[in-house]
């Protein structure tokens, strides 16, 4: 799957907002910031213990959706909604055909 730069700008938008709302319901890194940017500039391994989190408890997005604490649109919240559709665990590829 390839993003558009267009969808791929909304992503870095949504994301790093659910990250820190799960990581201000859950407290996983107390002491964090509450801002999607600074939260997005932490080390990777404080970002993937976050989401961790979210992955062992999806619930969370609905609930994210409901507060919608970053006043998302509707458009922008289903999208949100629909990661709770993720197919989470590791993926290896063993063959990469161009066309």
């Amino acid at each position: 799957m390839q993003l558009s730069p267009l969808e791929c700008g909304l992503f870095y938008k949504l994301h790093p907002a659910l990250m820190c709302y799960v990581n201000a319901k859950l407290k996983i890194l107390p002491d964090q910031p509450d801002n999607p940017v600074e939260f997005y500039a932490l080390e990777a391994e404080k970002r993937v213990k976050v989401r961790d989190a979210l992955h062992a408890q999806p619930d969370l997005i609905d609930e994210f959706a409901r507060l919608n604490p970053f006043d998302f649109d509707s458009d922008e919240l289903e999208i949100v909604q629909s990661w709770k559709q993720a197919l989470v665990g590791s993926f290896y590829i063993f063959r990469y055909l161009k066309h």
